[in-house]
């Protein structure tokens, strides 16, 4: 499988282990991490001050939802993928475009849905 040679992928998920699970296999993957970090403002506040090429977005925080964020990447062009609990159909109509994967995350689909995207981005 193909790696993602030092793609920096912001990390937005509030659960811990997760969090934890998440950025060990994308960095097993040769990704750098932005974050993980739990809020919407955390993430917004990295995506300010950080070059980012990439990434995963919880919907439903402990303080709200990520769309904020959702919102601040589509309009700087940066791919992400949404994981979530939810059924895709719950998600505004924005998003319907957006990658969706559910829990529990399984590695490779997460791998793989960002090879996808960062592959996407790079050709533009």
């Amino acid at each position: 499988m193909q790696q993602l040679q030092q793609s920096r992928v912001l990390v937005l998920e509030d659960q811990y282990l997760l969090a934890m699970q998440v950025e060990e296999d994308l960095q097993s993957k040769g990704a750098q991490v932005v974050g993980p970090v739990a809020t919407a403002s955390e993430a917004l506040e990295l995506i300010e001050s950080t070059e980012i090429d990439a990434a995963v977005l919880n919907v439903r925080l402990k303080n709200g939802t990520s769309f904020a964020v959702a919102d601040e990447l589509l309009r700087r062009g940066v791919p992400f993928v949404f994981v979530t609990a939810f059924e895709q159909q719950m998600l505004p109509e924005t998003y319907v475009s957006i990658p969706h994967l559910t829990k529990p995350l399984k590695p490779t689909e997460l791998v793989t849905a960002l090879l996808a995207l960062v592959s996407a981005n790079a050709e533009r």
